[in-house]
């Protein structure tokens, strides 16, 4: 069992790469390059938890490494909520730059560092360049990418479910029944995320969310039947809690807003698609930024040098209902057939319904290649949507 607290094992990660310490046999653990509360507690619990296991332990040093750079942390308030509420300081996060700087002053980590993928199966971008062919474990709840994983995967674990973290949580099945002095801080952080990722149990939720929630919940003391486990009040306050600091992003810029939940793709034929998620929706973000609202998404595409961009969100509406909206930018003009394509088909797939709105920002204009709909397929996640635009794109000749 762990010897040291979540917070001392962080510190102690933390202080590794800071000091630039020469290179052991290290195990990176890392979430996907969005880096919402999922991603995170998945590469921290994972790491943490490995110690647990037989499995890692020729490892000299376990990191969790959360994927993005520094200065985006401050656009995750939900993280920052749970960070304190754990006395965890931001600043002991090991992000994606500071890590990469490390590796550049350490150039022999590249040869004795092997990777576990948490809430993604496709490693991308300079990680994937440093490490595409040290990857040793994948946990994942996305579709596959349809790329061959890597042979000889422990674990390789991908199936839906409504959190990651909830199948890390299942991984480690054996611990949250064990005594251990420092568990119900884990078991916090991964809650966290377990209730997030499906609005309090109560959408996209599956069998594993459901026990990865009994068992944590079980190790903080506060439920021990299934009844407790859905009507606890302890589970909904501190969902609320977490849900209000999500949703805390009146002060965002629109840029920062896009680039809070943010991934993107290069397809094999070079298209390059962005898709952003938000908390907030298409009217809310329109009213707020109002005749920057377009220029703001084309400014976004063009920093990203994207041929399409697409902005998803799921929100609360006045009346207490759950709504997803639906956003479609073509940059590229070669690309506006297929664009088309995919705005008829989402129709069907994803229930899409143009607003009715006098907003010019929320009318479609399909000739210059701009789409936004209520959506009313509403279990249509980016997990649904994303990879129906990839295979899209795939298919079309430029």
């Amino acid at each position: 069992m762990p010897s040291q607290s979540v917070q001392q094992f962080l510190a102690g990660a933390r202080q590794y790469v800071s000091k630039r310490v020469a290179a052991s046999r290290t195990l990176l653990v890392a979430g996907n390059a969005s880096a919402d509360l999922d991603s995170f507690t998945s590469s921290l619990v994972f790491a943490y938890l490995s110690q647990t296991k037989e499995r890692f332990q020729d490892y000299k040093r376990v990191l969790p490494l959360f994927n993005i750079p520094r200065e985006e942390v401050a656009l995750r308030p939900e993280l920052l909520h749970l960070l304190a509420n754990l006395r965890i300081p931001s600043e002991d996060v090991i992000c994606l730059d500071e890590y990469l700087e490390y590796v550049r002053a350490v150039p022999e980590a590249k040869d004795s560092t092997d990777i576990v993928l948490v809430d993604h199966n496709n490693l991308l971008a300079e990680l994937g360049e440093l490490y595409g062919d040290r990857v040793v474990g994948i946990i994942d709840h996305h579709q596959n990418e349809g790329k061959p994983l890597p042979a000889n995967l422990d674990p390789e674990l991908i199936r839906f479910s409504g959190s990651c973290s909830s199948l890390v949580v299942r991984y480690f099945d054996e611990y949250w029944t064990s005594a251990c002095e420092f568990k119900k801080d884990v078991a916090t952080l991964a809650l966290g995320a377990v209730l997030i990722d499906t609005s309090n149990l109560t959408a996209k939720e599956t069998e594993d969310d459901i026990e990865a929630a009994r068992l944590l919940l079980e190790a903080l003391g506060s439920a021990t039947t299934v009844t407790a486990l859905e009507t606890g009040s302890f589970r909904d306050t501190f969902y609320r809690d977490l849900h209000d600091a999500k949703n805390s992003v009146d002060s965002f810029s629109l840029r920062d807003l896009l680039r809070k939940d943010y991934k993107e793709w290069t397809e094999a034929n070079g298209i390059k698609l962005g898709t952003s998620s938000s908390v907030k929706s298409l009217a809310w973000t329109s009213k707020k930024f109002g005749d920057g609202f377009l220029p703001g998404l084309r400014s976004w595409a063009a920093e990203r040098k994207l041929d399409m961009f697409m902005a998803m969100t799921s929100y609360v509406d006045a009346d207490g209902a759950f709504r997803r909206d639906l956003l479609m930018l073509n940059v590229n003009p070669a690309l506006l057939p297929t664009a088309t394509q995919f705005a008829a088909a989402a129709e069907t797939e994803f229930k899409t319904v143009p607003f009715d709105t006098a907003d010019p920002n929320l009318v479609c204009d399909a000739d210059a290649g701009y789409w936004c709909w209520d959506q009313r397929e509403l279990k249509a996640s980016r997990k649904q949507v994303a990879p129906a635009m990839r295979q899209t794109l795939q298919a079309a000749k430029l």
